[in-house]
């Protein structure tokens, strides 16, 4: 990608951050347990969320946190799309850089459906297939398709979100890490340790997120991480597809036909994010 810019390069803001205020001290949410995100005020942009990575310790913690934020701030500086959430730039305030974008308060889809049960699911997951589709066409790997890295905007939109675990379609760099990512979304072949994040283990997070969000719970609830390790990459064992309607009584089918096909045990017979989104927007 022509676009993103080397990762020893400062990315550039498209907004002037002075006058930019923190409203509080304590970070507002700690997703992942790598990173904080602060809420703050800008004169102009209005309320933004703030994005540190905390790291991890040891020899090298700082210039490996430093890299990781460049690396991130890149592929999401790249991506640009009405179901990404927008990145505005990096913040420096007392020697700590931060990712800013706008903040939403509509929060996650999981904290927007405990509070909307009857909002529209199927239009949800049309939204993350055209952004996560759209990433895939300019060869990123999101690398961590799940309910809580899915926004909410204040038009009722789901934006992909956190690029954390986000890489190069081509990279396995020591940013782009075999094990890295969250447990009960993570393809099989992760999972065993045989492969890095690709498009496919996406399509396969994908699907689990289909079922979250249908369902109303995490894929697996009520078993051990372990557990769920062992159902997935011995017993092949994948969620049940329920509910078969949603409550104004409207199938699922098709949402469930893309989840069940983005399940296989086998990479290669998951279907592409292209041929999935199509198969949703047919229902449109």
């Amino acid at each position: 990608m022509e676009n993103i810019q080397p990762l020893d390069q400062q990315i550039p803001s498209e907004v002037d951050f002075d006058g930019l205020v923190l409203e509080r001290t304590r970070p507002i949410a700690t997703p992942g347990g790598l990173c904080d995100v602060y809420r703050a005020r800008h004169p102009q942009v209005g309320l933004v969320a703030l994005k540190l990575f905390r790291g991890m310790g040891g020899p090298g913690s700082e210039s490996y946190r430093v890299r990781h934020l460049l690396h991130e701030a890149a592929l999401w500086k790249a991506a640009r799309h009405p179901n990404v959430l927008r990145f505005l730039g990096t913040w420096e305030a007392n020697d700590t850089v931060y990712l800013v974008s706008p903040f939403l308060d509509n929060g996650t889809i999981v904290q927007y459906l405990v509070t909307h049960p009857d909002a529209d699911r199927t239009k949800f997951i049309l939204d993350i297939a055209r952004g996560l589709a759209y990433l895939h066409e300019i060869d990123i790997v999101h690398g961590d398709i799940k309910g809580t890295n899915i926004l909410i905007s204040p038009t009722v939109e789901a934006l992909v979100a956190d690029f954390g675990l986000a890489k190069l379609a081509d990279s396995s760099t020591v940013l782009s890490l075999k094990g890295a990512g969250s447990l009960r979304w993570q393809s099989p072949e992760v999972l065993r340790g045989e492969a890095h994040r690709t498009f496919s283990s996406d399509v396969y997070s994908f699907g689990m997120t289909i079922y979250e969000i249908l369902s109303g719970t995490i894929p697996f609830d009520g078993v051990h991480a372990f557990g769920v390790i062992t159902l997935v990459t011995i017993g092949q064992k994948r969620p049940k597809l329920e509910p078969k309607l949603s409550s104004s009584g409207l199938s699922y089918d098709m949402q469930w036909r893309a989840a069940r096909c983005s399940w296989n045990d086998d990479p290669q017979l998951r279907p592409d994010m292209g041929i999935i989104l199509s198969w949703l927007e047919s229902e449109g």
